[in-house]
Parts: structure tokens; sequence; C-alpha cells
């Protein structure tokens, strides 16, 4: 009876154990947060979304996105500030909210959260950048102001879940571009 118990306990277990979404090579990978879908998955990128509508009809949620390019060799800290401090600013609405950093996949991530508008939405912003093995990984979260404080937390939870594969033997051995 105990042997049916604990069969029946690690399955139970076993079955809500979240599973990791890969990108096309299987380079880099999360694991969604409850309620949130895949929107696509490409070879450089994972996109999610979620969407809920409230007991008004309204439509909730985020979308939150993992992309990737190579760093042609430049630090965080290079890429970190031409590509945020230097251009976030370019940005519609653009409205520095706070900054810090984080250990992500094992290495150093810096991350910011802003606001920005589009069409006169305004959204708020969680940009995050990792390097590792020469690859850039920009992860991005966006949100309507009042849906923020339900998605940030998942934001979190799959930016802590971003798994990076090491890169061995014949593909680091691959020129770029072949």
């Amino acid at each position: 009876m105990r042997f049916v118990f604990l069969l029946l306990f690690f399955g139970v277990v076993n079955s809500n154990a979240q599973k990791v979404v890969w990108d096309k090579t299987n380079a880099f990978g999360l694991i969604p947060s409850e309620g949130w879908q895949i929107d696509r998955v490409e070879e450089e990128e994972i996109a999610l979304i979620q969407k809920k509508q409230n007991l008004l009809g309204e439509v909730e949620g985020g979308h939150f996105s993992v992309s990737t390019a190579s760093t042609h060799n430049w630090t965080l800290d290079e890429l970190w500030e031409e590509y945020i401090i230097k251009g976030l600013p370019l940005m519609s609405g653009y409205e520095k909210v706070n900054s810090g950093t984080a250990t992500v996949a094992g290495v150093k991530a810096k991350w910011i959260v802003y606001y920005s508008e589009d069409r006169g939405v305004r959204f708020r912003n969680l940009s995050l950048m990792v390097v590792k093995q020469n690859v850039m990984y920009v992860i991005a979260g966006t949100s309507l102001p009042e849906s923020n404080e339900k998605v940030e937390k998942d934001f979190w939870s799959m930016i802590n879940s971003l798994r990076i594969k090491e890169k061995k033997g014949y593909f680091e051995l691959m020129p770029p571009g072949r």
C-alpha cells in the first residue's frame, strides 16, 4: 500500500512540474509562469503572452520575450551603455523607474524598469541584459501599468528560470554564418 501511495504522490508531483520551453536551436530556455502561453519560438527568440479578462471584461496581462544576438566581443557594460543608456531615452514617453544588477543563469545581469508610450498608451517595461559565451540575451517584460503588479512577479520568476546551454565541441569551431 505504501508503494502505491508513493507512486501516486510522485506521479502527481511530476505531472505538476513545469516544462522548459527551448528556442528552436535548444541553446536557451525558460519555464513559463502559470497562465502564460507561447506566442512564438524562433531560433533566437522565445516570446510569451498572458491575457486575462477581469470581471469588467477588460484585458489584463503582459508580454515577455527573450532575444539573442552576438556581442561582437563587446562587454555587458559596453552593450548596456549603447543599447540601454543611450537608446531608451529616445523612446516616446521614456521615464526611468529604477535599475540594478542581478545574477541570471550564473552570470551578472543588468536590469532597468521604465515607462514608455506607444500611440498614447502608457506601458511599464522591465528590460534585462545578460552576456554569456559571446551571446547577448535581452529579456523584455511589458505590461500596462495597472497590470504590472500582477505580472512583475511572473517576469522575475521566468527570468530566474532562464537556462543557457554551454557551447561545446564542433559548434564552437564553426565560423559565424556557416
